[in-house]
């Protein structure tokens, strides 16, 4: 399925990815031991997720900084949460930019693996 199936609801599915994953002991653990926060900027079209140990802000209201921000389209995002496409297959081809520090970047990975796990149930749920 392709986001462009999805349509108008790339903020439902995006965002309730993220909004449930703030409510995973499993992942926010991970954000707080690390002291990771993350802010996901994503066009085509625009939407803002800032998800930290305290919970998640999908849209106008995602504060401005965290400790690591990534930048894709929403395609991207899409391919990356269904597993079509990888983290440095999207960032080699330039499709995906990470800022911040490696270091966090690192540790960021194995606390995203419940993301790959229920989005694509979500996009089910969400008739995509």
């Amino acid at each position: 399925m392709s986001i462009e199936a999805i349509g108008n609801s790339t903020t439902e599915t995006l965002g309730r990815l993220f909004t449930e994953l703030a409510q995973d002991d499993r992942f926010t653990a991970g954000l707080r031991d690390s002291g990771i926060s993350l802010l996901m900027e994503h066009s085509r079209p625009d939407l803002r997720i800032f998800v930290s140990a305290e919970g998640a802000v999908v849209g106008d209201g995602a504060p401005e900084y965290a400790t690591l921000t990534i930048k894709s389209t929403a395609a991207t995002a899409h391919e990356l949460w269904l597993g079509r496409t990888s983290f440095p297959a999207a960032i080699t081809s330039g499709r995906l930019r990470i800022f911040g520090k490696v270091a966090k970047v690192l540790e960021l990975m194995p606390i995203l693996a419940p993301a790959f796990e229920r989005y694509p149930a979500i996009v089910t749920a969400v008739g995509a």
